[in-house]
């Protein structure tokens, strides 16, 4: 894969609020740009921990990229003739992405923070960190990076690894993620729900989406040659190591 599908973690936050009460959005002051970043990194940092952040790529890594791998005939007569090979992929494959995703988050987490810093005012900000820091709040951002779904985003890259990932894969694959984050919500919920939802600035958040989708799209093709690399050299040294073995057997 040349693609960063394994960090597609894209909590489009608005997309994933049942529908409130709408109100016109107010005028608000625009604070110092630096004060609104820090706090839109602060924001990026609640959302997107490391830790959950190393689960959503793991999670990818096993349960999204490896099955595409088996739909491809050629890897999946290595594996019929190789039994293990995938398995001992993923395993190989794992810490690789766990030190790439821990190198790069703090660097994504900066972007997020300067893209939410240069679209909303401070207290906006911290309106937004204050919902997002409730139980509601935590059940919406991080269902929708643990139910992350990319099999748009894999159709694409298996289709053709040399194309950029297309906005339209993003936002097909962030609906059904939605969809699914959304069956957890309750009726406990609907206060916060509401009281964040009819926010005097709530439509602007909404309006941010498609601006979001955009970074989370051009993000996601920003060349990692380096981990690419990497990720290659892992997987022919392990069909290399499958291939020895079972030349060993033949020949014994």
């Amino acid at each position: 894969m040349t693609r960063r599908i394994w960090i597609t973690a894209a909590c489009l936050l608005a997309a994933s609020i049942p529908a409130a009460a709408q109100v016109a959005p107010a005028p608000s002051a625009i604070g110092d740009l630096e004060q609104r970043k820090a706090a839109g990194l602060r924001l990026a940092q609640l959302l997107y921990p490391l830790e959950l952040q190393v689960g959503v790529g793991k999670n990818i890594l096993r349960n999204q990229f490896a099955p595409t791998l088996m739909k491809d005939p050629n890897f999946k007569a290595m594996e019929a003739e190789f039994p293990g090979l995938l398995e001992a992929l993923v395993t190989e494959l794992e810490p690789v992405f766990t030190q790439w995703i821990t190198a790069e988050l703090p660097g994504y987490h900066r972007g997020i923070g300067d893209f939410y810093g240069s679209n909303f005012a401070l207290g906006e900000l911290q309106e937004i960190h204050r919902f997002f820091s409730t139980p509601t709040g935590r059940k919406i951002s991080q269902g929708v990076q643990m139910n992350l779904k990319i099999d748009s985003v894999m159709a694409e890259a298996v289709g053709n690894p040399d194309a950029p990932t297309t906005k339209e894969a993003v936002e097909s694959d962030l609906a059904t993620t939605v969809a699914e984050t959304l069956k957890a919500i309750d009726k406990s919920d609907e206060p916060e729900l509401m009281r964040f939802g009819s926010a005097p600035w709530f439509p602007k958040l909404k309006a941010f989406r498609p601006k979001l989708i955009a970074f989370e799209t051009e993000f996601m093709n920003r060349p990692a040659p380096k981990f690419e690399a990497e990720i290659t050299k892992i997987m022919e040294k392990t069909m290399e190591k499958f291939l020895a073995e079972a030349q060993r057997k033949a020949a014994a």
